[in-house]
């Protein structure tokens, strides 16, 4: 898991020296069915958005991936990555 979790730090870094601000949150719950705690990932990326109602620019946070897979949240970062290199 900490191998995993080294690979998404680097992910990660690599997309940030490439411009794209990408945050990857971590939530907890205990599951009742499974009798333990899960980790949930959210992948985001800050965005610039015009609030109609307010009249106003505001930076919000989008979210790009919700998961409890750190495979998936890998695979994400990967497409990311691909997509922010050219």
């Amino acid at each position: 898991m900490a191998n995993l979790k080294g690979k998404v730090k680097k992910l990660q870094t690599a997309i940030v020296q490439r411009g794209l601000i990408i945050k990857i949150n971590q939530n907890q719950f205990y599951s009742e069915d499974q009798k333990r705690m899960i980790t949930i990932y959210r992948i985001i990326t800050p965005v610039y958005t015009f609030k109609k109602n307010r009249q106003e620019w505001k930076t919000e946070d989008y979210e790009i991936l919700k998961t409890a897979s750190i495979p998936e949240v890998i695979f994400c970062l990967i497409d990311i990555y691909k997509a922010v290199s050219g």
